[in-house]
């Protein structure tokens, strides 16, 4: 309650986290409270009564907080404290009198915070400092008038932020430039005119960045525009065989295959798209046939055999896919895993001896001499001594595998021999 405010409990207050000025009377408003507190927080200059704001009050508040000097009176606002302020935060240059404002105070405003261009007076808006504000912040476009914003000024801008394409003026809107503004963000597409927006700028924006496909108006969206946002090239009905998929995350490529009209959701589409990458049988739509799909999808990428319909898995289609993709034996029915498929997978991939459901000894020595690490897929009956040891040839460190039981003196000697010459031969005898 203010009639219990004593002065003796004010002096207590700058202890405290809280404002205490503000709650303080001005009566009791003394030279020694008024410097405690704003020796602790400078914003505290805005609770002292005028008549008790002093130079070296002033001072301190800036020190403490460079925001307190919108909180100096005009008389006290000198040209020293207002450079304190100005050198710590830019933006204090919108407190600064006009008339104090010099060009170096603003080149120094500038220079900590490009925004505080916008309190620059017109008089010193040079190129110079036009420059140095677009430079460091592109966005400060927007502050210039019309007929200072030159070709120039304004490539500098979207180079540095894409979205000042908005405070571009509309005859300094061209293609290229437009184009910059994009490479920098694609949001910037939003401040491209509508007549620039033709089929040739979508395809080459579309090219920079395939997840602009979203933006693009969709008279614009074609098969080959979706055929270049996903694969980097327009021209694949030409020549499939040299394209290359863009390195697409999966949630970026379900978002452009989202964004396909309904009109182009075609067999043709999706028959190309799958023949390029066979996970995009994921994204097929169900008026279309999934099955005669899927036949080419599985011969792309072997896991697809995982959602294969049990239809179309045939002994013939099993043994084309596994011939390309050893591990997809692991989705191959246990019904088609006959002893020539398992053979043929562990030829391709020796680790498909995981799913191999009958390992003879003959199998197993053929996976373990091709990659040592197969062995933690042989079972118990057919680990011998001599099997070990064609795995430590394979692989040295396939040591950590094998059972003690089966562990040699002459195993553990041979890849000591082979670790050893292999870190000298690398290192030289530095590594000794």
């Amino acid at each position: 309650p203010s009639e219990m405010i004593s002065p003796e409990l004010c002096q207590l207050a700058p202890e405290s986290r809280c404002s205490t000025l503000s709650s303080v009377p001005v009566n009791l408003q003394t030279p020694e409270l008024c410097y405690l507190s704003i020796s602790r927080r400078g914003e505290e200059l805005q609770y002292v009564a005028e008549p008790k704001k002093t130079k070296e009050l002033c001072y301190l508040a800036v020190t403490r907080n460079p925001e307190a000097l919108e909180y100096v009176p005009e008389f006290l606002k000198t040209a020293e404290i207002c450079k304190l302020a100005v050198q710590e935060k830019g933006m204090c240059l919108k407190h600064v009198p006009e008339h104090m404002k010099t060009p170096e105070l603003c080149r120094r405003a500038v220079i900590r915070s490009a925004e505080s261009i916008e309190f620059v007076p017109e008089n010193l808006l040079t190129e110079e400092l036009r420059t140095l504000a677009v430079k460091r912040s592109g966005t400060t476009l927007r502050f210039f008038k019309e007929e200072l914003k030159t070709r120039e000024l304004c490539t500098l801008a979207v180079k540095q932020n894409g979205m000042s394409l908005e405070a571009v003026p509309g005859k300094l809107k061209t293609p290229e430039l437009c184009s910059l503004a994009i490479a920098n963000t694609k949001y910037a597409f939003e401040f491209v005119p509508e007549n620039l927006k033709s089929k040739e700028f979508c395809d080459r924006i579309v090219y920079s960045d395939s997840t602009c496909l979203s933006m693009i108006p969709e008279c614009w969206i074609s098969p080959e525009l979706v055929v270049l946002a996903l694969f980097g090239t327009g021209r694949v009905e030409k020549n499939p065989s040299e394209v290359k998929n863009r390195s697409l995350s999966e949630d970026e490529i379900s978002k452009i295959m989202n964004l396909i009209p309904s009109n182009l959701q075609v067999y043709k589409f999706f028959e190309l798209a799958i023949s390029l990458n066979g996970k995009f049988v994921n994204y097929v739509p169900e008026h279309l046939p999934f099955d005669a799909l899927c036949r080419i999808a599985v011969m792309k990428e072997g896991s697809i055999l995982k959602i294969a319909p049990q239809e179309i898995l045939t002994q013939e289609l099993c043994e084309s896919v596994i011939e390309k993709f050893g591990l997809a034996l692991e989705y191959v029915p246990l019904k088609f895993r006959k002893s020539d498929l398992c053979r043929k997978a562990i030829s391709n991939s020796p680790l498909a001896l995981e799913f191999v459901p009958k390992k003879s000894l003959s199998l197993c020595k053929m996976a373990v001499k091709a990659n040592g690490w197969a062995l933690s897929y042989v079972p118990k009956q057919c680990l011998t001594e001599k099997l070990c040891f064609d795995a430590l040839k394979a692989d040295p460190y396939v040591l950590s595998k094998i059972p003690p039981n089966l562990m040699t003196s002459e195993m553990v000697e041979y890849v000591l021999k082979r670790v050893f010459s292999a870190k000298v031969s690398r290192y030289g005898n530095s590594w000794i």
